[in-house]
């Protein structure tokens, strides 16, 4: 069992988590199956902190940092950070894809015409699957962008 306030591993039945005290009651199973299937292994720089981590810290940080991934050219930074973590480059992928979209976008957007029309149209697509990448990133699942998703520009 694991306490609910700083995800500390205690005994079955404890009534107080003998980390910060809080009171406990009993777990549900889907809390207690979500604990136990997060097994993320971290090695690296980042390995002495993120080993510090509650199983429900760690989640939660993982979760961040696919977010992040999202919001344009700062998905270099989990790409850095998380060169080893297959979850995490999977939405920094899909990411960078949506951020070379839009700089694509704002190159072409002046170019009379075609410019005004394709250029829009790929902020609009792109600001789409951003908020679908948000969404599916916030629920700890994949998601492969319809259309483009099949590019593939990290390993």
């Amino acid at each position: 069992m694991y306490c609910r306030n700083c995800g500390t591993e205690i005994p079955d039945g404890s009534g107080y988590c003998p980390s910060c005290g809080a009171a406990q009651t009993a777990h549900t199973a889907h809390e207690q199956q979500t604990v136990n299937s997060t097994s993320y292994t971290y090695t690296g720089s980042e390995a002495d902190d993120i080993a510090a981590l509650t199983p429900f810290q760690l989640k939660a940080y993982v979760k961040i940092m696919s977010i992040i991934c999202y919001l344009g050219w700062i998905v270099l930074l989990p790409i850095l950070l998380f060169k080893d973590k297959p979850y995490v480059r999977h939405h920094a992928n899909n990411g960078l894809i949506l951020a070379l979209l839009m700089t694509i976008a704002s190159v072409v957007s002046p170019i009379p015409i075609l410019g005004w029309i394709a250029g829009p149209a790929a902020y609009i697509f792109a600001f789409v699957l951003m908020i679908m990448g948000i969404v599916h990133a916030a629920k700890g699942e994949s998601f492969t962008m319809p259309l483009i998703g099949g590019i593939r520009l990290l390993k």
